[in-house]
């Protein structure tokens, strides 16, 4: 009895020790990503058998790479090592440092709602997130019509990502933003509901920055374009349009709009 008391301290440090050689050479070789998404593991690519889920903001290691997966090196709840698999398009690779240090470089905003973050620096390249309108980035590398930035993730941290630079306005040292386009600010209405899908009935219709004619122009659409609004004033509707890259919001008079059955 007392000789298994005493050995089975030993082989917890001994197993411990163990775990500390596998983690080390990892930590050393292989970048922090981040999750950006609940995501599911599994045992292997395109296998069904499910190992665990995390959740977004999760921190791990990516080991290996097939195709669209990553192979992942991570912590369970109960802080054993645990690998498995899961979509690439779940990970946003995060900056290691001391205290997360932010990149000098320059300072751009972003001029769209929504702007799409990618895995690299094409249209090929998986979605890893996305910016909202006026979000600062700073830039740490340019190729052709894409830049890669580093961002503050949904989760506090800083990130990297790539996106297309003519979504970009630069910024000075201040931060301050110009002011927006258009005559005024929308009055009090319905501005915000449900998303509805429609259809445009025109050809070459203005959607612009507030609900009349007295507001600037933010693009065009045309018939059969799809578009979902998210909102309705006074004989006008705020539409979000899907431009590739990034989703475009505006008003539209409500007369070029025809509800989708």
């Amino acid at each position: 009895m007392i000789k298994a008391a005493l050995f089975k301290p030993r082989c917890l440090k001994a197993l411990g020790l163990v775990v500390f050689s596998m983690i080390s050479p990892l930590v050393m070789a292989f970048d922090y990503f981040v999750v950006n998404h609940e995501a599911e593991v599994y045992s292997a690519p395109d296998s069904s058998e499910l190992l665990t889920r995390l959740g977004q903001g999760s921190v791990l290691l990516e080991i290996d790479k097939k195709g669209s997966w990553s192979r992942v090196f991570f912590l369970s709840a109960d802080k054993q090592p645990l690998k498995g698999w899961m979509l690439s398009s779940y990970l946003t690779a995060q900056q290691q440092g001391q205290s997360e240090p932010v990149a000098e470089g320059q300072r751009y905003s972003v001029t769209v709602s929504s702007l799409r973050l990618r895995q690299g620096p094409g249209s090929q390249y998986g979605v890893v997130g996305s910016l909202s309108l006026n979000q600062q980035v700073t830039e740490l590398q340019r190729q052709d019509e894409w830049v890669k930035v580093q961002y503050r993730n949904r989760s506090g941290h800083n990130a990297e990502a790539w996106t297309a630079v003519r979504f970009l306005r630069s910024v000075g040292s201040s931060g301050a933003q110009q002011p927006a386009s258009g005559s005024g600010q929308p009055a009090a209405g319905k501005q915000n509901m449900s998303a509805v899908p429609y259809q445009i009935s025109g050809r070459h219709v203005n959607f612009r920055s507030g609900p009349g004619t007295g507001f600037a122009v933010v693009g065009q659409v045309s018939a059969p374009q799809r578009v979902e609004v998210v909102g309705q004033q006074k004989g006008w509707m705020k539409i979000n349009v899907d431009q590739g890259e990034t989703t475009v919001s505006g008003w539209i008079s409500q007369r070029f709009l025809k509800q989708v059955r």
